[in-house]
């Protein structure tokens, strides 16, 4: 058991003396380093925030005025795709339905090509409604294309067509334009 007992009983003594000196100053220190790291550590947090809120800003700012412009693009193209505005454009009289039908497709689809960047702006709802009317536009052009056969008049090709439109309970066109105006809507919103 003697070997249990210290042998220098004053060192030890010296030894936890002089720890006890050391921990006054040094536990102190600590305290207060950890308060400085938790205070820091919530300023910073405050300027990450600070600095996303002044980003996001800037890129609404510079946004804004692209995304407007896509949509008024989108909604001109919706316009410009109606049956009725593109006969008026392209003239059917004295034209066969051939060359009629030709003139209203090849017109879509420069107009849609023409447009096909405004996606990049425009929310993916509005988009897919500006498709689905430019499809239904054109099933509605080849339908009556097919019920005229190419040898008709023109004039008879677009009577036909715009009896096919009214004869509709809502214009494939105007159903996009109200899908667009509600997601710019949203998006001014968000």
């Amino acid at each position: 058991m003697r070997y249990l007992q210290p042998k220098n009983t004053r060192n030890m003594e010296s030894f936890a003396s002089i720890l006890g000196e050391v921990l006054k100053y040094v536990a102190p220190a600590a305290a207060v380093l950890i308060a400085i790291r938790f205070v820091y550590a919530d300023q910073a947090e405050k300027d990450r925030q600070t600095r996303e809120h002044m980003f996001r800003a800037e890129w609404l700012k510079q946004l804004l005025p692209l995304r407007t412009a896509a949509y008024e693009r989108s909604i001109l193209f919706l316009e410009r795709l109606r049956p009725e505005q593109m006969l008026l454009r392209i003239g059917a009289s004295g034209k066969t339905a051939d060359l009629v039908h030709f003139e209203i497709l090849n017109a879509i689809r420069e107009e849609y090509e023409h447009n096909l960047v405004q996606q990049l702006y425009v929310l993916p709802a509005g988009w897919d409604a500006l498709v689905k009317a430019k499809e239904e536009v054109l099933s509605m052009v080849n339908q009556t294309f097919r019920e005229t056969g190419p040898e008709a008049e023109g004039m008879a090709f677009a009577r036909l067509l715009l009896e096919k439109l009214s004869a509709n309970k809502s214009h494939p066109c105007q159903d996009a334009i109200n899908a667009l105006k509600d997601g710019f809507s949203v998006w001014l919103k968000s």
